[in-house]
């Protein structure tokens, strides 16, 4: 048996992660959304902020945008872009 050169093509694919993970990504975010809500309420004594300006500083800075990173996870109204 004499040896043979053997060559490999690797074609790399953008990472896409499944739809299960971004929907369970997007449900985390709501979840974390409420619980800074709440703890806004619970803070001032009954009072719900109206906008999101008045309880975006309780909220972890780790979160991100599974559909488009680019964009917050939290904006206060409709910013016109997609994700």
């Amino acid at each position: 048996m004499t040896p043979k050169t053997v060559y490999y093509k690797v074609t790399v694919y953008n990472y896409k992660p499944p739809r299960e993970a971004i929907i369970a990504q997007i449900i985390n975010n709501m979840h974390t959304v409420q619980l800074a809500v709440e703890d806004y309420n619970t803070i001032y004594e009954g009072i719900y902020p109206k906008i999101v300006s008045e309880f975006f500083h309780l909220l972890p800075s780790s979160m991100v945008n599974p559909i488009n990173n680019e964009i917050s996870p939290v904006v206060n109204g409709a910013n016109g872009k997609s994700g």
